[in-house]
C-alpha cells in the first residue's frame, strides 16, 4: 500500500539503499567517558572538536559531493576504547577515514600516552 501511495515499485524501493564498503576499527583510551555522543551516536557531543575534525576529514574526500562518506566513532560500553565505523564510496576511501578518525581520537582522548605508558614497560 505504501508503495502504492508513494507511486513506487519494488525495483524503485530497492534501490533507496545500497551498503557502501566500511571498515571498523577501535582505539585504546584513558578514559572512554571523556567521548559524549548524541543518543543515536552518530555525533559526537563533546569533545566538540573532535565532531569538527571528523566532519573536516569527511569532506575532504573525493565523494563527499556525492554525500556517499561517513564516520562515527563511540566510546565503548564496557571498555576504555573508542569504537570508530566509517564508509565510502571505495573500501581504501574507508580505511583512511578511519585512520584519520583514528589519529583525531589520539589527540583528542589521550591514546598516545597510552602507546608511551606501555613502550616504557617494555
Amino acid at each position: 500500500i505504501i508503495l502504492q501511495l508513494k507511486g513506487w515499485n519494488l525495483e524503485q524501493w530497492d534501490n533507496l539503499y545500497h551498503d557502501l564498503p566500511s571498515y571498523q576499527m577501535k582505539v585504546s583510551v584513558l578514559d572512554r567517558t571523556q567521548i559524549k555522543t548524541n543518543e543515536d551516536e552518530t555525533k559526537v557531543l563533546s569533545p566538540a572538536a573532535l565532531q569538527q575534525g571528523l566532519d573536516s576529514v569527511v569532506r575532504e574526500l573525493p565523494t563527499i559531493k556525492q554525500k556517499v562518506a561517513r564516520c562515527f566513532v563511540r566510546p565503548s560500553g564496557t571498555e576504555n576504547v573508542v569504537r570508530i565505523y566509517a564508509e565510502s564510496q571505495t573500501k581504501d576511501e574507508a580505511v583512511r577515514l578511519a585512520r584519520c578518525a583514528e589519529e583525531l581520537i589520539q589527540r583528542f582522548c589521550g591514546a598516545d600516552e597510552i602507546r608511551q605508558a606501555i613502550r616504557s614497560k617494555l
